[in-house]
């Protein structure tokens, strides 16, 4: 299982995303993940839960019901980068709820590690689907836009207060793969910030 930051090398057990989308609700209906149990009915903690809430994602994502709703989101878009950001909010949403009723919570790095992964499991599924291949910048577009909707419905709705979005996005930018897209952002994109003078 691999996120997309380091396409075709990633080999990882984890790697969220957060993302949420301030627009209409997304047309794939998300099933209810299954169960998030610890061992022995305890939560699990640290990679243990983010493994286990990349596991959860990944049987939601296969389940044929929702694989053929993803397929078709992805593939019949005019939006591909865009589609693909709205299902990966999908399943994290539901997954993390699915985590909050067992007592499981996930700090935003750890979302933004679990959410590549899922991510990745999803842009496999859609270019097996037939849908185009997606550049290095497309997958980064799409992350970031996850990431950014994310946020936004977490405030709208609450859920995310304003010292909650400035921890999270210090917490994402400072964990590896927040790492890994800052220097993605600056090698797509250039360098963010002034040079020089004004």
């Amino acid at each position: 299982m691999a996120g997309f930051v380091e396409p075709g090398i990633q080999q990882q057990a984890v790697t969220p995303m957060p993302g949420t989308n301030q627009g209409p609700a997304p047309a794939m209906p998300v099933a209810q993940a299954p169960p998030m149990p610890g061992p022995k009915g305890k939560p699990p903690e640290g990679d243990e839960k983010v493994d286990a809430f990349i596991a959860q994602g990944i049987r939601l994502i296969h389940d044929p019901k929702i694989s053929d709703g993803i397929k078709m989101q992805i593939t019949r878009s005019d939006e591909p980068v865009e589609a693909i950001a709205d299902q990966t909010i999908n399943v994290v949403n539901s997954v993390e709820g699915n985590a909050k009723k067992n007592g499981i919570t996930l700090n935003a790095g750890e979302l933004a590690q679990a959410g590549n992964i899922l991510m990745g499991e999803i842009i496999d599924i859609a270019e097996r689907s037939g849908s185009k291949k997606l550049s290095d910048e497309d997958k980064y577009l799409a992350f970031s836009l996850a990431i950014s909707k994310y946020m936004d419905q977490g405030v709208k709705s609450g859920k995310i207060t304003p010292d909650q979005l400035q921890q999270m996005a210090t917490e994402a930018k400072e964990s590896p793969d927040g790492k890994k897209m800052v220097a993605m952002s600056d090698e797509i994109m250039g360098p963010s910030g002034p040079k020089g003078g004004a």
